[in-house]
């Protein structure tokens, strides 16, 4: 059986249609999870990103502000200063901890929210974990140079 020329042209013009309809669906999948995977960025990532930020800058301060009071301790002229210091390096102290709480909520609010088959927030899990405890030895170390002053 012989098929005319405007069936076979239709022939062809419905496969070809069909395969656009399959291109252009696997096009919208894609595009979604692209969508998806930018609301993730911009919803658990950047807060987590600015949270470490911040603790970054006040562990920054807090350095800063012990190494003034290691250099004012010689100088006994200079106990009011000292002190001043001292009472805001332990409010610097105070918000390095709250900050802390908040990462630590919100590494475990993405832990939840992401696939089983996603470990990089393991790997990030696990530095933030190393700089806790970093942090909190630093702490310690440098409490009992204040106290011994």
């Amino acid at each position: 059986m012989q098929l005319k020329i405007g069936h076979k042209i239709f022939g062809i013009a419905s496969v070809v249609l069909a395969l656009m309809v399959v291109v252009a669906g696997y096009s919208i999948h894609l595009t979604a999870q692209i969508s998806a995977e930018l609301d993730r960025v911009a919803y658990q990532h950047l807060p987590l990103l600015d949270d470490v930020v911040e603790l970054d800058v006040h562990v920054l301060e807090q350095e800063i502000l012990l190494q003034r009071m290691l250099a004012l301790a010689a100088n006994p002229a200079k106990h009011d200063e000292l002190e001043e210091i001292r009472t805001h390096y332990s409010e610097i102290a105070n918000k390095v901890a709250k900050e802390f709480e908040i990462a630590t909520s919100l590494l475990a609010e993405e832990k939840r929210s992401l696939a089983a088959t996603e470990s990089e927030i393991e790997d990030v899990a696990k530095l933030f974990a190393a700089i806790a405890s970093q942090y909190q030895a630093l702490h310690d170390l440098s409490e009992d140079l204040i106290n011994a002053q």
